[in-house]
């Protein structure tokens, strides 16, 4: 009789490739489910915003739904259009429309 794993394999499915889909899938639930605090923290359609501003607010809410991700400004571009550029020697966003909860998480997935 066949356990589990070999049940899997047997259809197609490596154990290893399906942990490594559903880390991913976690992973990506996570980061979409923080979509509301991080769209609270910033105004849309305003001034540039820093990025250690950004990053530094990232950092609080990943903290705080204990999201275990090295934060990086850029992943502001997860939850928002807009673009990076720079600004009297420092690299700045401006934030444009918000990403929804699903284009989030899909574009999370590999």
């Amino acid at each position: 009789m066949l356990g589990s794993s070999e049940k899997v394999d047997a259809i197609g499915y490596g154990t290893k490739a399906l942990k490594k889909a559903i880390v991913a899938v976690n992973k990506a639930n996570q980061i979409a489910t923080i979509a509301d605090n991080v769209h609270s923290e910033f105004e849309l359609n305003t001034d540039f915003v820093d990025e250690v501003e950004i990053k530094s607010k990232l950092e609080y809410i990943y903290a705080r739904h204990n999201i275990k991700f090295k934060v990086s400004a850029n992943h502001i571009l997860r939850y928002f259009k807009g673009k990076r550029t720079q600004r009297s020697g420092s690299n700045v966003y401006k934030l444009k429309d918000k990403i929804d909860y699903y284009t989030i998480r899909n574009n999370f997935l590999p």
